[in-house]
C-alpha cells in the first residue's frame, strides 16, 4: 500500500483532479457566457482564448513544471485534424451560448460522451464501454429527451387583465430600417435591443378576474382565446398558467 486515501475506491489524487476540472469547466462555461454577453464577438473570444493558452503554456515550461515537445512540421501534418476540429468545437461552444441559456447548452453537451464512445469502437477500434457506463448515458439520454420535453412546454403568467385588449409581442423590427428580425430572434444584448421595437397582435381582453380560476375551464373565453394564439404563434404547447402572484395560483392545461 503507498498510502494514498481513497473514497469509494477512487484514489484521493484522482478524486481531486477530477472536481478541479469540475471547477474549470463550470467556471468556463460561465465565464464564456458573461464574454460573449458583452462582446458579441465568438471568434474573437475564441482567439483570445487560444493566445492565452499558448502563453500559459509556455510559462508553465518556463517554470519548469510541465515538458512541452517542440513543435515540427512533421508533427504538424500528422495531427493537424486533432486543433482543427477541437476549434471547430470551441467556436461552436461560444457560437451557442451566444443565443441560449446555459442550462440548455450543458444538458446538450452532456450527450457527447456517448457519441465519444462510438467513434472510439467504429474509428479507433476500442471496445465498447462497460455496462455501468452505458446505464450512465443512458441516463444521460433520458436527462436530455425529458428536458427537451419539458422545454417545449410554455409557462405563462397572466396579469389580472382587466381590459377591453391585450396585445402579443410576435416580432421585432429595427426601427430605422423597419426590417423585422428573423422568426424566434431576440436582441442579445441591449444595445441591439434599443435599436428595435416589437410589432404586437391585438386580441380581445376580458374583465373578469381569474385569480380563483382552478382549472383552465374556468378561465374566460377570450383568455383561452388568447393561450390558444400564443401556441399558434410559438409551435408548443402551453401546459401552466399562472393566474395571480401565489404559487399555488395555477392551472395546468394539457394534462
Amino acid at each position: 500500500m503507498d498510502g494514498t486515501k481513497s473514497f469509494g475506491g477512487v484514489n484521493a489524487t484522482t478524486l481531486g483532479y477530477g472536481l478541479l476540472y469540475f471547477f474549470c469547466s463550470a467556471s468556463m462555461l460561465l465565464f464564456n457566457k458573461l464574454a460573449i454577453y458583452h462582446y458579441q464577438a465568438p471568434a474573437f473570444i475564441c482567439l483570445i482564448q487560444y493566445a492565452f493558452c499558448v502563453v500559459a503554456v509556455y510559462l508553465l515550461k518556463f517554470l519548469n513544471f510541465v515538458e512541452v515537445d517542440p513543435l515540427s512540421w512533421e508533427t504538424v501534418k500528422k495531427y493537424w485534424p486533432v486543433p482543427a476540429l477541437f476549434s471547430c468545437a470551441i467556436f461552436s461552444n461560444n457560437k451557442i451560448l451566444q443565443y441560449a441559456n446555459i442550462e440548455t447548452f450543458i444538458v446538450v453537451r452532456n450527450t457527447t460522451p456517448l457519441f465519444v464512445a462510438i467513434l472510439d469502437f467504429f474509428v479507433m477500434g476500442k471496445s465498447l464501454p462497460s455496462k455501468r457506463s452505458l446505464g450512465c448515458f443512458g441516463l444521460i439520454i433520458l436527462g436530455t429527451f425529458l428536458f427537451i420535453i419539458y422545454y417545449k412546454l410554455l409557462f405563462i403568467i397572466y396579469y389580472i387583465y382587466m381590459r377591453n385588449q391585450v396585445k402579443i409581442a410576435y416580432a421585432y423590427k429595427n426601427k430605422e430600417t423597419g426590417e423585422r428580425l428573423p422568426d424566434g430572434a431576440m436582441p442579445s444584448t441591449l444595445e441591439e435591443l434599443a435599436m428595435v421595437e416589437p410589432e404586437y397582435e391585438t386580441l380581445p381582453g376580458w374583465k373578469q378576474d381569474i385569480t380563483n380560476c382552478q382549472t383552465y375551464d374556468d378561465l374566460p373565453e377570450n383568455a383561452k382565446v388568447y393561450v390558444s394564439r400564443i401556441e399558434e404563434l410559438v409551435g408548443c404547447p402551453v401546459s401552466w398558467i399562472g393566474v395571480g402572484a401565489k404559487r399555488e395560483q395555477m392551472v395546468t392545461k394539457g394534462f
